[in-house]
Order: C-alpha cells, then structure tokens, then sequence
C-alpha cells in the first residue's frame, strides 16, 4: 500500500520523494514490522464500537482517546481496527504506533511526516499540495513538530473545499502516545491536534490510544475537548477475562492439534488450569500471549513447558522477558528510585497486601505533600488501580515481577523484609510526627516518612483504626 510515489530521477512528485526519506516506515500499521493483533473473537464489542465511529459520516465526535493499563491490548485492539478498515475499502488514511524500544518510533519528530506521506499515497487530491510544501522546504522534516504539522498536514487541506474531496471524513490511527519518549512531545502533539480539530480547520478523525499518563490527560481535560473527544477506558466493562478465555482456550486446542504426540488428554490443559491463567492475567493480555508462546516454544514439550510456569522456578526470568521488559521500562522512567522502593513495599507488605490503600494513609508514611505525591505517582498510574483515594497494585503478574530479584533487579521489594521495612517506615513517620508535626516535604528522601498533618493528633485521628 505504501509504495514510494515517484523515482528520485523524475521531477514530478520530487517533494514526496524527499518525504518518503524522513518517515518511519516500521511505525505504519501494514509495515514489515510485527504488530500484534487481536485473537478472532476477542475485544469484539471495543472494536464495533469503534467502527461504528469510523463508518458514521459525522460523527459527534471528531476524536477517540482509548486507555487503558499496561499490557491490557491497546496497540492490538488498533491494528485490528486499521487492519479491518483496510479490508473495507482504503481507511485509515493513515496510523503512527510508537514504540519506546525502537528510536524511529520513539520521537515526536517522525510523526507527522509519515502521516503527510500517508495522506498523500491514500489522498490523491492534495498529493500535489504536500508534494508542493516540500519542494519549497525541503528540510521540513528537520524543523519542529509544530512547523511540520501546520506546513504538511493543516496545510494540505487549505484552500480546498473537502467536500469534493471525500464523501467520508478519513481516520487517523495513533497508538502508545506514552511511548513518545519526551512528555512535553506528547502534549504538544495533542494540544496540535486538539486545536486544529477545534478550529475545524482539520477534514480528519482521529483514533488515539495510549496509557491513562498524566500529562496525557491534562490534555484530554483542557477546556472545550471533551465536546470532540469520545473517552474509551479499556477496563472490567469490556469483560477482559472472558476474551482471555477465549483466547486461551483457542490456543492450546491449537497446541493440542500440532502437537498432540506429547498430551496424552484431550482436555489437557483443563477447565481449572484455564481458570488459574485467567485469574493470574489480571485482565493482561500481554500475560497470556507470554504464557502461550513460551508453552508452545519450538521444540519443546508443551506439557513440561506449561508446568514450568505452573510452578515456581526460576527460570521465570526468561518465561516472562516481554512482560519484564514492559515493567522495567515504566519503573526505569521514574525519577525516585527511593520512592519507589517505598511505595512498594507499603503496597505489599503481607500486612497490607491485596487490599486497597488510602492515599491519605500513604502520603503520610512517606511524609509527602498531596500535590508531591501525586507528581510522583504520576508515572505509575499503568502499574496502579486507583478507585476514589484508595490505590493498589493493578495487576498479580507484577507483583511476582517486584518479589523476584532476578527479574526486577533494582526494584527487587524482598517480601520476607517487608513487615520489617514498613514497622521502621511506620515509627520514623510517628518519631518525627512527634519531632515535628507540621513539617511537610517536596521529595523523598532516605526512610521518607515525615507526617504531613495540620495540627497534633491528626496522623493518629486519622489512622487510630490501625492501632
């Protein structure tokens, strides 16, 4: 689909031709590069939803952010849809998906001359427009997100009237904004186009996924968006666990046909097996995509492989690579290692574990300001479930991530030490109470647990349940 235009040795096209070599290629959707996709019949009911968006010719809204916690399908959900628009007669008229790991799909400065080059190969009508900009400025691609967007993309579409263009407003597919490995990047892109679809200065849809980040959402909550934008939250009312069910069940019949001269059952690996891997997924699709293709790694047993993770072993470390990686990339991009580290182990100590936390309880053991902690909780809302003022871990397969030292390295939380860890965290959050009941902290700083409180009496009024 996305062939070059033109040949560097013809004049005609010669502006699109410098613009085919400043895209990323592996960022588009039908590119070389492996993006996944969904299972066949899973994320049925997010995926009609958003075709009918794109199928309605006007659409109340001219956006849809998707979002959703770490590992739970979204670039998946997205392919799936460009995939299917694709069969359906020429949308999207273009898709971006970034990716941290991969420096071309990592940065701001990528995305909009692939789309331009994207709305040219699939928009006949204005190739001559784009091909035009660059013919003029030629180093556009080098110039800011800002220059790029208003030069190729707003102005593709000046001065020409977009009804005799297409009858159907095209789509715009952008996947893991998150992954843009600069925040200010981020909200520029968004504020670009927020702003233009606005102004309906822009004859575009767009379809936008990312983690629920909050820089991403302060966009998303600026004044005058919310009457453009449709807001997916990709949580429990889309029934995760009933698609990973099936997902899984489809596998391993998969696995039992191929392989079957190493199960002796034809139930293998049974109901309560299916029942265990849901549970554990935590609503993660990457969690049970991880399970399968280890079970069903060339030439091994299928058997033996899935009692391997069954059991504890340490070779976990290499079962779950993809969904360590995943983990180590969002910790890695937190700025307060201690913090962390103290966060967790309030989270997890056996004494609180699987309930939810009060984040009033919390800022004070790590003797934070509100707005404090929140800045530093920022970064951690993919990893964290927050419901009202009580917050948890989100998911069971990160909890054995932070608990297994070969894994986690760094962020290794040693849960044998974790009463220990958070009777001192607890006593030193009271001794400076005592100490200093007023005083409150911008940072983190060793065993951070000065007591952010009002007046004497307030940590413990507010606490005496605990006692």
């Amino acid at each position: 689909m996305h062939k070059t235009i033109c040949s560097p040795h013809r004049r005609e096209h010669i502006g699109i031709h410098l613009l085919s070599r400043a895209i990323s290629t592996d960022a588009i959707h039908d590119s070389p590069t492996y993006h996944p996709r969904c299972h066949a019949g899973t994320r049925k009911v997010i995926i009609e939803i958003i075709m009918k968006w794109i199928e309605d010719q006007e659409p109340s809204e001219a956006v849809i952010w998707l979002h959703g916690l770490a590992g739970h399908g979204k670039s998946a959900i997205l392919q799936s849809v460009a995939e299917l628009c694709e069969s359906m007669g020429g949308q999207p008229a273009a898709s971006f998906f970034f990716s941290k790991r991969a420096s071309d799909r990592n940065k701001g400065h990528h995305l909009f001359c692939t789309i331009a080059y994207q709305l040219a190969t699939n928009i006949p009508t204005i190739r001559s427009r784009i091909d035009h900009v660059m013919r003029l400025d030629p180093a556009l691609p080098q110039k800011s997100i800002q220059h790029q967007f208003q030069k190729l993309v707003l102005g593709a579409f000046q001065q020409i009237n977009t009804d005799d263009l297409f009858l159907h407003t095209p789509t715009i597919i952008i996947d893991g904004l998150d992954e843009c490995e600069d925040h200010d990047a981020q909200q520029s892109i968004l504020s670009l186009i927020l702003d233009a679809v606005k102004s309906h200065s822009l004859p575009l849809r767009f379809l936008i996924a990312s983690r629920p980040e909050p820089q991403i959402v302060e966009c998303f909550s600026a004044p005058g968006v919310s009457a453009i934008t449709r807001q997916l939250a990709l949580d429990d009312s889309f029934q995760p666990y009933d698609d990973i069910r099936t997902f899984l069940n489809s596998a391993f019949s998969d696995i039992r046909k191929r392989k079957g001269q190493f199960i002796s059952s034809d139930l293998w690996p049974g109901s309560d097996v299916i029942e265990y891997l849901v549970s554990k997924s935590s609503g993660q699709f990457i969690y049970v995509s991880t399970v399968v293709k280890f079970v069903d790694a060339a030439f091994t047993d299928p058997v033996k492989q899935l009692d391997v993770i069954l059991r504890s072993s340490s070779s976990r470390s290499r079962i779950f690579l993809n969904l360590d990686v995943l983990y180590s990339d969002i910790l890695s991009s937190h700025p307060d290692l201690m913090f962390l580290r103290n966060l967790f182990v309030i989270l997890l100590t056996p004494s609180t574990h699987g309930r939810n936390m009060s984040i009033f309880l919390i800022e004070d053991l790590l003797g934070l300001r509100r707005d404090t902690l929140l800045l530093l909780l920022g970064g951690l809302f993919s990893l964290l479930e927050v419901r009202g003022n009580l917050l948890s871990i989100a998911h069971t397969s990160f909890q054995e991530y932070i608990y297994d030292e070969a894994r986690s390295g760094p962020y290794y939380i040693n849960i044998h030490r974790c009463s220990g860890y958070m009777a001192t965290i607890c006593l030193t959050s009271v001794t400076n109470w005592i100490l200093n009941p007023w005083k409150r902290y911008d940072t983190c700083i060793k065993l951070p647990c000065f007591a952010d409180v009002s007046h004497p009496g307030h940590f413990l009024s507010r606490h005496q349940h605990l006692l």
